[in-house]
């Protein structure tokens, strides 16, 4: 019978352990962000819209590419 003696990295041990705790963190994370959000729906109405409603809509300079908005080209 022949006998297999495996010798593991010490490195690679750690390794493998902070990549497992990495990955238990981020679970945490989604699992209190999805507690977070959540708590928020519970106070968030539900709105309709229908067509021919007026609505507001406000859009931030940031989601734009700069020099894209043509308001102050003039």
């Amino acid at each position: 019978m022949a006998y297999h003696h495996f010798r593991v990295s010490d490195s690679a041990s750690a390794f493998a352990s902070h990549m497992r705790a990495l990955h238990e963190i981020r679970e945490k994370i989604m699992e209190h962000n999805a507690d977070y959000k959540d708590s928020v729906d519970l106070h968030r109405r539900l709105r309709t819209f229908n067509i021919g409603d007026y609505v507001m809509v406000r859009m931030r300079l940031e989601r734009f590419p700069p020099g894209t908005v043509k308001k102050l080209h003039a």
